[in-house]
């Protein structure tokens, strides 16, 4: 009994004895708790500020998104309309492909109607009517060269020219197109290059 009695008044005097250690550490320990509870404050703010920031940025993701979501459907629509545009096309040129186009590579007519035709706005009146054709070596050809080259051929290869050959068809397109009552007579004004 003498032991435990012993200990108790040990452990008394201990507990006495630490009294003032005890509080100051019981101080320490409530700064330290305060100074957490600072932090934990300073933290919280932190996190509401990140959410914040990030629920904006969720936001702004979100309408990038939205937009860029319209303009795909926008590419997708205007690839869907070049389709169509392109399949239009295939078909008109099919369509173009299959009209029977007729080949009239002379267009100058030079069969008798027998009726007046007004060329470039001038119309031919009178009971007698006079053609005059330049059938000098200019009228064989366009080129001066190419001119040159022809004066110096024979006259059936002269003949032969291309702006000869049109001149030709255009005189026989106005033949055809002088009124039956009317006299007509073509006159050359110089030598001609061929018949």
């Amino acid at each position: 009994m003498s032991c435990g009695l012993g200990a108790i008044i040990l452990v008394l005097m201990l507990v006495k004895h630490d009294v003032e250690h005890v509080s100051d550490e019981s101080e320490r320990l409530t700064a330290d708790l305060e100074r957490l509870k600072e932090t934990e404050e300073q933290l919280s703010a932190k996190v509401v500020n990140t959410l914040r920031a990030k629920a904006a940025t969720t936001g702004e993701v979100e309408a990038l998104e939205a937009e860029i979501s319209k303009v795909q459907r926008e590419i997708d629509q205007t690839r869907v309309e070049i389709t169509q545009r392109e399949s239009k096309e295939k078909e008109l040129e099919e369509t173009i492909k299959t009209i029977e186009v007729e080949d009239n590579t002379d267009v100058v007519e030079n069969r008798q109607v027998g009726e007046e035709n007004y060329l470039i706005g001038l119309k031919v009146e009178g009971k007698r009517i006079g053609i005059l054709v330049d059938s000098s070596a200019s009228m064989t050809e366009e080129k001066l060269i190419d001119i040159i080259r022809r004066k110096n051929m024979a006259p059936n290869a002269r003949a032969q020219g291309a702006k000869w050959q049109r001149t030709r068809r255009v005189v026989n397109w106005l033949i055809a197109r002088v009124p039956v009552t009317v006299s007509c007579a073509l006159l050359p004004s110089m030598t001609r290059p061929g018949t």
